[in-house]
């Protein structure tokens, strides 16, 4: 027995099959508790945003604004939140021409982010805005080389503020810190979404310069590495079942598949 096939009609299968399952995948239900994502409408940029790293923490700094910038893209493309990529950090070695600078100081600051050293929480850095310009106050304490790793999540943190984020509300948790919604101390999806929704100017205002928007569900919390491993094993899931498929349809044939005029 002898089934006609139209090769190119498998084909279709094939690849739309891979398709369907790498879109389920992408665009998964979150299980996170709806987030209000904020904004400062006070706060915006219509350039690159410069940010000027001391000799002392040059390194540190770059790999924030690299780790921003990265996700920015990466997380802009794979949702279409194409509004986003209007943001991004670059490293500037001129002192005049600085969006962001450091200000090393020697007394912890008051009110700040805290990262965790062991059981103690330990206040290490304060971003204010100051005629347009932002500054991170930086306790020299954090200078130290087993505090090196901790102080990049911190000016990840920072790096937000400058941009404009502001506090995270969901229920059970109300405040959380923006890049910290899930303790991660990274960016993740939900930031680069806020970022979206602030350049396209929507939210509900909440007193005098912020606002409010709350996330769909479909919006998950991802650091760059999860969504990867993500959308690499959706990947080869789509790939192989389509196979599958295409291999049962050619068994359907008995082995003599021939094409279809």
């Amino acid at each position: 027995m002898v089934i006609l096939i139209d090769n190119d009609k498998v084909l279709a299968v094939f690849f739309g099959i891979s398709i369907f399952i790498l879109l389920s995948t992408v665009l998964h239900t979150s299980t996170h508790i709806p987030v209000e994502v904020g904004y400062n409408g006070n706060v915006d940029w219509d350039r690159p945003i410069r940010v000027c790293p001391p000799r002392e923490i040059y390194r540190e700094v770059s790999w924030v604004v690299n780790r921003w910038n990265k996700a920015i893209q990466y997380f802009g493309y794979r949702y279409l939140w194409l509004d986003a990529l209007r943001y991004r950090f670059t490293v500037s070695s001129s002192e005049n021409e600085c969006d962001v600078s450091f200000n090393f100081i020697e007394e912890p600051p008051g009110k700040c982010i805290i990262k965790v050293d062991g059981d103690e929480w330990i206040p290490v850095a304060v971003l204010n805005f100051k005629d347009g310009k932002a500054v991170i106050n930086i306790w020299v304490e954090a200078l130290r080389e087993d505090l090196r790793e901790d102080l990049k999540r911190v000016l990840v943190h920072e790096l937000a503020w400058a941009l404009g984020l502001h506090i995270y509300k969901h229920a059970g948790n109300p405040g959380t810190f923006a890049t910290d919604t899930i303790g991660m101390q990274d960016v993740t999806s939900m930031d680069v979404f806020a970022l979206y929704i602030k350049a396209r100017g929507i939210g509900r205002l909440s007193g005098r310069t912020l606002y409010y928007y709350t996330a769909p569900p479909y919006v998950p919390v991802l650091t760059i590495e999860d969504a990867l491993v993500r959308d690499v094993l959706s990947l080869y899931c789509s790939i192989a079942v389509a196979f599958i498929l295409y291999k049962a349809l050619n068994k359907m044939g008995g082995g003599d598949v021939q094409k279809a005029s």
